[in-house]
């Protein structure tokens, strides 16, 4: 089983980094997708700057912020074309230490 995470940001990279420094050493995902969703501040370069640093980060570029269930399907996708078998939607705020992972949905 490989399982992705997927974050979609929006002009909020001190909470995507946040969350990404806290998820970078979790052996239960096997990569972990950000998706900029076409951010006016300086979150795409942040980003794009750690996610160069860890192979395990892969960072997507949406040009155009089509919404929040759009950003959060392209980051379905590139999991999907990674070869993930399991996508996690997350939230950079939420707090990943609080939950428990079990019986995800296969991607089709």
């Amino acid at each position: 089983m490989k399982l992705a995470l997927v974050v979609l940001n929006y002009n909020d990279a001190d909470n995507t980094l946040k969350l990404l420094d806290n998820v970078a050493d979790y052996t239960v995902f096997d990569k972990v997708i950000v998706v900029d969703n076409a951010s006016n501040d300086d979150s795409k370069v942040r980003l794009k700057s750690f996610c160069e640093k860890n192979e395990k980060v892969y960072f997507v570029d949406n040009h155009e912020n089509k919404g929040y269930g759009a950003g959060n399907n392209v980051g379905i996708r590139v999991a999907k074309d990674l070869g993930m078998d399991f996508a996690l939607i997350a939230n950079p705020d939420t707090d990943l230490s609080l939950i428990h992972i079990s019986e995800p949905t296969r991607l089709r």
